[in-house]
């Protein structure tokens, strides 16, 4: 994967003379997202994510999609186990830069104890992605 670009291949043998052909490898068509950076677990309520979460926009051999500026948005789903509630705050939907989403200022607010939550990075027409995320 991200192997785009060009490349160079020599063949070559004892007595012979090498030969040298280039070739470019392009990226194909978005099919999908990755979370290439998480958001860093246990911030307290209401505090930024030390670590905010980075998507790429790939295609289905996990290039990432130079070219691609769709929008892409994360949701907060409820913890199954322990049921708290959690809000998630910040910028919501960021558009890509040269196929990079980059999150800042995201945080998860609730109203009591640790919790864990799934957050889910989405984009039209593209498979999404999920990630857990737990919080003070």
């Amino acid at each position: 994967k991200d192997t785009i670009g060009s490349h160079t291949i020599t063949y070559s043998s004892p007595g012979l003379t090498s030969v040298a052909e280039t070739f470019t490898l392009t990226f194909g068509v978005a099919t999908k997202l990755a979370l290439t950076t998480a958001p860093s677990d246990g911030a307290a309520t209401g505090v930024d994510f030390v670590t905010q979460p980075v998507v790429k926009i790939q295609d289905s051999a996990g290039n990432t999609v130079t070219n691609s500026t769709v929008s892409v948005g994360v949701a907060i789903t409820v913890n199954p186990v322990s049921g708290v509630v959690g809000t998630l705050n910040g910028t919501l939907s960021v558009a890509a830069v040269s196929g990079i989403t980059t999150y800042a200022g995201l945080d998860i607010t609730h109203a009591a104890g640790a919790s864990v939550y799934t957050l889910t990075y989405t984009s039209s027409g593209l498979t999404s992605v999920s990630d857990d995320v737990s919080s003070a």
